[in-house]
């Protein structure tokens, strides 16, 4: 205690004034670090956004193409070869998005995901075009109204 006796008021006012800007300055070098996180979290979240959409919208379109392929063979069972026909080529267009939707998503950014998610999400999604969707469509396109209800 003899040492704060022995110091003036002007010392001792400046040692509480250095003291609390060093507080000061810790608290605001942890808010830009904060700071600087957040914007990060951000980023990836708008990367990670991104890539979700690209999937929602090829599950849309398989989903589209699958729909239109069953109302193919529906028509053909009805012997309505026109519709049957027309419904054919709207599957398309819907097959060549999900493909392309395919590839965007391969080729896209996914934030933090795993690799291990990413491979197993494109196996599945390319299954599904190559062991159903192409097959289904062309199946219709060269079977008659007596070979679809094999289908």
């Amino acid at each position: 205690m003899s040492f704060l006796k022995n110091i003036s008021i002007r010392v001792m006012v400046l040692m509480i004034v250095t003291f609390l800007l060093a507080i000061w300055g810790v608290a605001s070098g942890y808010s830009l670090y904060s700071l600087q996180q957040a914007t990060q979290l951000i980023a990836q979240s708008e990367v990670q956004r991104k890539s979700h959409a690209q999937l929602l919208y090829g599950v849309e379109q398989s989903f589209r193409a699958m729909t239109t392929l069953e109302r193919a063979a529906s028509y053909k069972l009805n012997s309505d070869m026109e519709n049957a026909r027309q419904a054919l080529a709207q599957t398309q267009p819907a097959i060549a998005n999900v493909k392309s939707s395919l590839e965007a998503f391969k080729d896209g950014a996914h934030g933090d995901v795993t690799p291990a998610v990413i491979d197993g999400v494109v196996r599945t999604w390319s299954a599904l075009v190559t062991a159903a969707l192409e097959p289904l469509q062309q199946a219709l396109q060269k079977m008659s109204r007596m070979h679809c209800g094999n289908v």
